[in-house]
């Protein structure tokens, strides 16, 4: 039987503490805010889920208005390839997506093989 797919809970403590809390070593860009740190100490001792939901939302929308450093991925290379492009797997390696022996192409796009003698386009 078809189980629909389930919420799943994410535990931003971690990453709310080491990415804006003030003197955090991987607080990179120095962001510092005493109602943020007052707001992330009280969401990790918050057991209500409703609660603590509500105050990572309250983080976020602080956060966001104060302009500090949007985290956009964890070690995740975004690889962006033409749709002809197939069985492309991208890895969370950096140094094994370069192994493209089962890459291939779908078609043959005339611009890829350029203009060449005799060619009705290569006539300009």
């Amino acid at each position: 039987m078809f189980q629909p797919a389930q919420r799943i809970q994410v535990d931003l403590s971690g990453l709310t503490v080491q990415n804006y809390k003030c003197g955090s070593p991987r607080n990179y860009s120095d962001y510092c805010s005493e109602e943020i740190d007052r707001l992330i100490d009280e969401q990790s001792q918050t057991l209500d889920p409703t609660r603590r939901l509500q105050l990572v939302n309250e983080i976020d929308r602080k956060l966001q208005l104060d302009g500090a450093r949007p985290i956009l991925g964890w070690s995740t290379r975004y690889i962006v390839a033409w749709p002809f492009i197939k069985n492309l797997v991208p890895h969370q390696s950096l140094h094994s997506n370069n192994r493209m022996q089962e890459v291939w192409l779908e078609s043959d796009p005339e611009w890829i093989r350029g203009p060449r003698l005799g060619h009705p386009r290569a006539s300009g």
